[in-house]
């Protein structure tokens, strides 16, 4: 296998769904960045909920479904195995996956508040990866 399959035309729509939802948070990443004085904690969560739903749109439109985790590297391993390079780069984001749980949980063990220069790079490289999904569509659905 090349370790890239080919997008199924059928679930594409189901695909982009998961795409305009990805949006919605990186909206809110902008947004919540920009404020006067931002809430880095929020905007790392939505940093996470971006890459999560970009990653499970990429696995919808190659025909697999999504498991119920918010684990950037077991999701990525999972579109690696039908796209190579997006699965490398949804991994590359794993540590995404601590920021969630941070800004979400009190308790976690590792209180983590990335700097707003971590935030504005992250959502570059998510918007780069939103549109590398994107370029996956079928011809006749792009």
């Amino acid at each position: 296998m090349s370790g890239r399959k080919e997008v199924d035309p059928e679930q594409w729509s189901v695909a982009a769904e998961w795409l305009d939802r990805a949006d919605d948070d990186l909206h809110a990443i902008d947004i919540l960045t920009n404020a006067p004085s931002p809430p880095l904690k929020s905007a790392a969560l939505h940093c996470q909920q971006a890459a999560e739903k970009i990653a499970k749109a990429a696995l919808v439109a190659f025909a697999s479904p999504p498991p119920k985790t918010h684990d950037l590297d077991r999701l990525g391993k999972l579109v690696a195995l039908q796209h190579a390079e997006l699965g490398e780069q949804i991994t590359s984001l794993a540590g995404l996956t601590a920021w969630y749980i941070s800004a979400r949980y009190p308790e976690a063990e590792i209180e983590i508040t990335p700097s707003a220069q971590q935030i504005f790079a992250v959502l570059n490289i998510l918007q780069s990866l939103r549109v590398r999904v994107q370029a996956c569509a079928p011809s006749d659905k792009a």
